[in-house]
């Protein structure tokens, strides 16, 4: 199975690669928030990832890091 191509609803919104993030799934909606990477460091900001519309959204950026 190969997947759709995702859409991005705004700029900078797909999600770089990270570990030590949390994630939620609310039916078809999946949000990621935090974690790390060693290029970027820690990371303040939620995404929403829609399932349905293969379609993801920047939902916010918090002023402080986790």
């Amino acid at each position: 199975m190969k997947l759709p191509p995702v859409s991005c609803a705004g700029e900078d919104c797909v999600p770089y690669m990270r570990y030590g993030h949390s994630a939620s799934a609310i039916g078809d909606l999946v949000y990621i928030f935090g974690g790390r990477n060693d290029t970027h460091g820690a990371c303040n900001v939620l995404y929403r990832f829609d399932t349905g519309e293969v379609l993801t959204i920047l939902l916010g950026i918090l002023t402080i890091r986790p």
